[in-house]
């Protein structure tokens, strides 16, 4: 019987008798077969053997972890970083043909051997930044300017000008409101309110004491000082030749003086009120024939005055008060 290859143990024993006839000494050799795993039996005869130790199997040698790159290069296919020495890239190996196919670059990669930085990507929203910072102070600084060029403008200016007069004149400061009315006039010729205002303030209006005021007025025409009157009647004509030149449709800054029609019947109604002034004084001077002409100038502009603005009161008033004095056959109605 052929002893099995795995556990059969080859049993040589030694017989010191000699029991063959030649004389010869024999070698006997038994094998005994056990089932796989049953421990041999040894004959009673056979001497003890001690069992036989297990060779030590040397360990497996576990293959390392992937590691980067010391001193090698990079796999061309995978990008795996190849220790030293290394011929094959054992990433490729160990996956197989998947990771044959070398990843696709990404768009936003960086060079080789350029070093990405943070920077770069900040640096357009910094630029929008400032540039949405500079666009609200070009912004602001167009709203200012606008606001401020039409505050330089002459005609803004006049206004300003003409207002400051007006707070003059309601003080009674004649002369620093003529320099006011003067300063708005150069700064806008057609600033018809200001010339109209110029003439009023040789005729005191504005004086709380205003019939004190034109019976001054009387007492120096009576006397032939009529140096305040003229003035007046000039500023009034200049006022009616700037409002005959403005549109109809022009607004004025004042209540009552709203278009040039109403400038135009104030101006007529004031030249009313300074004829009727030079008709008194000559009544008071005995120059009866001087005095029903002045007459006939204050009827006549009152009624231009109503043509202009057929609501304005003073012309009306004016007009009650010489009515007795015109004569039927002077062809004035």
């Amino acid at each position: 019987m052929m002893p099995d290859d795995k556990d059969d143990i080859l049993d040589i024993s030694f017989d010191d008798e000699d029991d063959s006839p030649s004389g010869n000494d024999v070698l006997d050799i038994e094998f005994a077969t056990e089932p796989a795993g049953t421990p041999l039996q040894q004959s009673p005869d056979a001497p003890h053997k001690p069992p036989r130790p297990e060779r030590a199997q040397p360990a497996r040698e576990e293959e390392p972890a992937d590691l980067p790159m010391v001193a090698g290069g990079v796999c061309p296919r995978c990008g795996y970083a190849m220790r030293p020495l290394e011929e094959e890239c054992p990433r490729c190996a160990r996956l197989g043909p998947a990771a044959q196919t070398p990843p696709a670059p990404s768009e936003h990669a960086p060079e080789e051997g350029r070093i990405e930085h943070d920077f770069p990507a900040a640096q357009p929203r910094r630029g929008c930044l400032v540039g949405g910072i500079i666009g609200s102070l070009l912004l602001l600084a167009i709203a200012i300017a606008i606001p401020v060029a039409i505050w330089m403008q002459p005609a803004q200016r006049a206004k300003r000008e003409y207002q400051l007069g007006l707070q003059a004149q309601i003080r009674a400061d004649f002369e620093e409101a003529r320099r006011y009315y003067r300063r708005a006039l150069k700064l806008d010729p057609d600033m018809g309110l200001a010339a109209f205002s110029m003439g009023t303030t040789y005729l005191g209006i504005g004086d709380p004491a205003l019939m004190d005021s034109i019976k001054a007025l009387t007492d120096r025409a009576t006397a032939g000082q009529t140096a305040a009157l003229d003035e007046a009647d000039e500023w009034f004509r200049k006022t009616l030749e700037i409002g005959e030149r403005l549109p109809g449709s022009k607004q004025l800054m004042d209540q009552r003086i709203r278009t040039p029609a109403h400038l135009r019947a104030f101006a007529h109604a004031s030249l009313a009120l300074t004829a009727l002034i030079r008709a008194s004084a000559a009544m008071q001077a005995d120059a009866l024939d001087d005095a029903m002409a002045w007459f006939g100038v204050v009827h006549q502009e009152a009624q231009a005055a109503l043509i202009d603005d057929p609501t304005n009161a003073s012309a009306e008033q004016i007009l009650r008060a010489v009515q007795p004095m015109v004569p039927p056959t002077s062809g004035i109605n």
